[in-house]
């Protein structure tokens, strides 16, 4: 069963249109893939923005604490 699709237009000018009906390709798919790459590269970029926000919050170690403990760690041996 394929995926129920809807109609969507928009505008583009005369001079694009004239130079894709040189070109033999199925255009709607070229559009619908641009449009989901678009998507993906969106919630991309508001996942990592999330994450920023995220890592923000957490509050940060003086110099040289992660050696001390990996010293500490080490010595405890």
């Amino acid at each position: 069963m394929s995926e129920q699709m809807t109609v969507v237009s928009f505008r583009i000018p005369n001079k694009l249109k004239r130079r894709m009906r040189g070109i033999r390709k199925n255009w709607s798919v070229v559009v619908r893939e641009s449009i989901e790459s678009e998507i993906k590269e969106s919630k991309k970029h508001q996942v990592l923005k999330e994450i920023d926000a995220m890592l923000a919050d957490i509050p940060t170690m003086k110099k040289g604490t992660s050696t001390r403990y990996i010293r500490e760690g080490r010595d405890s041996h």
